[in-house]
């Protein structure tokens, strides 16, 4: 059994998709899932029931990556956007004077005692902490939410 997970492992950590594909989770039997199939939060979950290892969030730079389509998403919108690497703020979003700082975390620390690192960011009017798996499965709905900080 050890090698099963071992190589199962290997095999979501070790492909180059985005989340999942034919060469690490996608099969016939699962194509009415496979838009919700990710294989990094697979490998998280592997990781923690196995070996008690508990998920953290990714690097400032790594979360800039995460959040770069809604970076884009934004700045067709108007906002200014600006990926800081910064600890406390992976990324600046700027519009009408007012600044939010924005992060991202792995969906299986989704829990109500987490407190992401932009909460401490300082002379901000705002800041969020998204989900990366519901950050990759609705795009949209983030990009309202950091809107809807602009409105308050």
């Amino acid at each position: 059994m050890q090698e099963i997970l071992e190589d199962t492992l290997r095999l979501l950590e070790g492909c180059n998709c985005e989340t999942s594909c034919t060469e690490c989770l996608n099969h016939f039997h699962n194509q009415h899932l496979q838009s919700r199939l990710d294989r990094h939060l697979g490998a998280m979950l592997l990781k923690y029931a196995v070996w008690g290892t508990i998920p953290s969030c990714a690097s400032p730079e790594m979360q800039a990556e995460t959040l770069s389509q809604l970076r884009a998403s934004l700045e067709l919108d108007g906002y200014r956007c600006t990926a800081t690497g910064e600890e406390v703020m992976p990324l600046r979003v700027e519009h009408d004077g007012r600044l939010v700082a924005v992060g991202c975390f792995p969906g299986l620390i989704h829990t109500s005692n987490f407190i992401h690192p932009i909460a401490s960011a300082k002379g901000v009017h705002g800041h969020l902490a998204l989900n990366e798996y519901l950050l990759r499965s609705d795009l949209p709905g983030a990009h309202l939410m950091v809107k809807e900080l602009f409105a308050s």
